[in-house]
């Protein structure tokens, strides 16, 4: 009897991980989520740009709401930095934490988790 019990508990392990390991692949199959960026500002334009768009001033324009200026991005994992470009103009949200470049350049940054 503890015999068959114990291959009760093991099948129930094994289907269990099994479970879990198709859930994980699953959440990876659906690729990049989507992240959500906000800015207040009076503008004729807002676009991103950061190291998920290679510093395209131009690639990431936002949407604007009145003064709100919202953008949704697909990014994988991992930590990015970026920064608002206002009508020409290079900014960093005080609302966002930053992050000094290796060039001395402040930028907001933001981790992407899994």
């Amino acid at each position: 009897a503890e015999r068959l019990e114990a291959e009760r508990l093991a099948a129930e392990k094994a289907e269990a991980e099994r479970l879990e390991a198709e859930r994980l692949e699953a959440e990876r199959s659906r690729g990049p989520a989507p992240v959500q960026f906000s800015f207040w500002c009076a503008a004729g334009s807002v676009s991103l740009a950061g190291s998920f768009n290679g510093w395209d001033s131009q690639a990431s324009p936002m949407q604007r709401e009145g003064d709100h200026w919202t953008l949704s991005l697909p990014l994988s994992p991992g930590v990015y930095q970026y920064k608002y470009v206002v009508d020409g103009d290079w900014r960093v949200s005080p609302d966002h934490p930053t992050q000094v470049d290796s060039d001395g350049n402040t930028n907001n940054c933001i981790e992407v988790k899994e």
